[in-house]
């Protein structure tokens, strides 16, 4: 999710931005290894983010 100077795209998924509640909508379906997942926080207006916990999934999990 966070890559360090010059690390490349990691896809992730952004649950919220704000507590604005928005329509549900449908979407095409995606696909890809899930390897962990992350929480991670904005800090906001200075650009950069904090790894608040990692939680690794089991080896072959998606």
């Amino acid at each position: 999710m966070i890559t360090s100077g010059g690390g490349g795209f990691r896809p992730h998924v952004t649950l919220l931005y704000d507590n604005q509640l928005v329509a549900g909508r449908e979407i095409a379906p995606v696909q890809w290894t899930v390897r962990d997942v992350v929480l991670v926080r904005s800090v906001v207006g200075q650009g950069r983010h904090v790894i608040e916990g990692r939680w690794p999934l089991a080896t072959g999990a998606a």
